[in-house]
């Protein structure tokens, strides 16, 4: 008797599958990676430029040119670590290609035997979501997917109706695939995709949203923690000219400045009046101690008598 998959034997069934598919693909990727050595362990030559260039040889002709001179080679040139030669270099290459070629074939043999499962337990519904774009069926036959779009296998929806699969990835459905599907289900989001481009549902892609969220609030938090509130406001300390003082220091100078224009010009308005201010510069130095002090948690008292040791010191070596 046949087995039924269940839904979570389903999920996990494309689980599988969706992590050979990704194999069978970087295998695909390190064959051709290895043929590009070929060319050049051969002194082969591209022609052209950018996308419109091309190699002199063949892959057949690069191949052959490198089983002849690896007929060359010395004994022990694929055990060796290093290869000196051209003849050692192009047998050293060759067993990379074979070695290449037998994982892509295991590869693709272990996709087809995971690929049994739909048949043997009950083809359930599959999907594909194109990152940044729509939810497909598992069919490839949609007309709007080119041989180089990328499409995942949607395995957190396999065994899912259609209303799942919405509620898992967002209303983004291909309006060729689903043709009974609602206008809102169609034209709405795409799939949400992470850094690297990778397909994600709504849960994943609200999590990094307030993960995101969360990381801008604690930089705010850990900035605005380094300014200085005024306790009678509770808002952050204006200097004299009306303008913002965002650090400890930025508001330490301004009192020593305030001290040094009272010595030199008494407590009158501000030098810097001409700005705007009219506040008296005692009272300047008074609510920038008293909201220092609060952001040190000292006394405001004796926070003042330091500055204005400070500011004597100051004045003795003038």
């Amino acid at each position: 008797m046949i087995e039924i998959f269940t839904r979570e034997q389903a999920k996990a069934s494309d689980k599988v599958l969706n992590d050979l598919l990704l194999d069978v693909s970087r295998k695909q990727q390190n064959l051709r990676t290895e043929l590009v050595h070929l060319h050049y362990v051969v002194h082969d030559r591209r022609e052209g430029y950018g996308s419109y260039a091309s190699w002199k040889l063949t892959d057949e002709e690069a191949f052959a040119k490198a089983q002849a001179l690896a007929a060359n080679a010395a004994p022990d040139a694929l055990t060796r670590s290093y290869a000196y030669s051209d003849e050692d270099k192009a047998a050293r290459q060759l067993a990379d290609i074979d070695e290449a070629e037998v994982a892509l074939v295991k590869a693709v043999e272990a996709k087809k035997v995971q690929s049994r499962e739909w048949h043997e337990h009950g083809m359930w519904p599959r999907y594909t979501v194109v990152p940044g774009g729509h939810i497909h069926r598992d069919e490839t036959t949609c007309f709007t997917l080119r041989p180089t779009t990328d499409v995942r296998w949607a395995y957190p929806v396999s065994g899912d109706s259609v209303a799942e699969a919405v509620e898992t990835y967002g209303e983004a459905l291909c309006s060729h695939c689903f043709k009974d599907a609602p206008s809102n289900w169609v034209q709405r989001s795409k799939i949400a995709v992470d850094a690297d481009g990778n397909p994600l549902t709504k849960a994943e892609a609200q999590a990094i949203k307030d993960a995101k969220a969360a990381e801008k609030q604690a930089k705010l938090d850990a900035k605005n923690a380094k300014r200085v509130i005024d306790p009678s406001t509770g808002t952050w300390i204006l200097g004299v000219d009306g303008y913002e003082l965002k650090t400890e220091v930025s508001v330490r100078n301004a009192i020593l400045g305030a001290l040094e224009d009272i010595r030199y010009y008494g407590d009158g308005v501000s030098g810097l009046a001409r700005r705007g201010s009219t506040e008296m510069r005692s009272e300047t130095v008074s609510r920038l101690v008293k909201a220092l002090a609060a952001k040190r948690g000292v006394d405001a008292f004796e926070l003042m008598q330091e500055f204005r040791a400070k500011d004597a010191k100051k004045a003795r070596r003038y």
